[in-house]
């Protein structure tokens, strides 16, 4: 079944950002199915809307939306009530930097842009086989590389993994008792928890620095997200997709 397509972000450098801040939030979000991947196997066979955000960063990206459910609850959940009431954190946290509807920016692309092939996907040091291919956000149903080849995103909501530079940002909106400091085969992770008492899904975030910036060198990035998923099984899915794991 083809799910609706994003409602326009309120404030979109995304994966570089969107904006809401409290309940009152009526955009829609996709799933996995709500975006092509080019796969190494197979080309692409669904359009999906440059609107969409996948991965942080000017082309798209997690969506640094407030962590709920499209839509409003009528009336409000009492959970969802008591969450919303808590001071929202902001600052450094461990090796990460929280900090509402900005995520770490993607590296510059030099232009123009090229399509992408299946050799470039499997050739770029992002590929893995969880991931499928690389992130698709253009009408013509192809996924774009920079002029140099480099692909910035490879995959979709819910794992994606992607280059940035700066600091590590992540651009959830929430009290500090929702998030987590963790390591994941061997690097620094951080998860955004579910609301507590409140049985909506996809809540869970979980992202990993498999690599900080140095010199002219970006940082990679892993983001599991937007699933009902355990925090172990988004752990072990990030595992995959870093190769520690078959």
């Amino acid at each position: 079944m083809r799910k609706p397509k994003l409602v326009r972000w309120l404030v979109l450098l995304v994966i570089g950002a969107l904006g809401g801040t409290v309940v009152a939030v009526t955009y829609s979000f996709g799933p996995l199915s709500n975006r092509t991947s080019v796969s190494p196997t197979s080309p692409p066979t669904q359009p999906v809307s440059p609107k969409i955000g996948v991965g942080p960063g000017s082309v798209g990206g997690f969506s640094d939306r407030p962590h709920i459910i499209p839509g409003q609850p009528t009336p409000i959940d009492p959970a969802l009530r008591a969450d919303q009431a808590k001071p929202r954190f902001k600052g450094p946290m461990g090796d990460f930097l929280v900090s509402p509807h900005e995520w770490a920016e993607l590296p510059p692309c030099p232009q123009p842009r090229r399509p992408v092939t299946a050799e470039d996907v499997k050739a770029s040091e992002l590929y893995s086989p969880v991931l499928g291919g690389a992130y698709v956000g253009h009408d013509d149903d192809r996924a774009y590389g920079c002029a140099d080849g480099t692909i910035r995103v490879m995959g979709s909501i819910p794992a994606l993994r992607r280059y940035f530079v700066g600091p590590a940002k992540v651009a959830w909106d929430a009290p500090l008792d929702r998030i987590v400091l963790l390591t994941v085969a061997g690097h620094p992770a951080i998860a955004l928890l579910p609301i507590p008492g409140w049985g909506a899904p996809y809540m869970l975030e979980l992202v990993v620095v498999q690599r900080f910036p140095s010199g002219n060198k970006p940082g990679i990035m892993v983001f599991v997200g937007h699933t009902d998923q355990t925090l172990d099984e988004a752990v072990a899915k990030a595992e995959r997709i870093i190769g520690l794991r078959p």
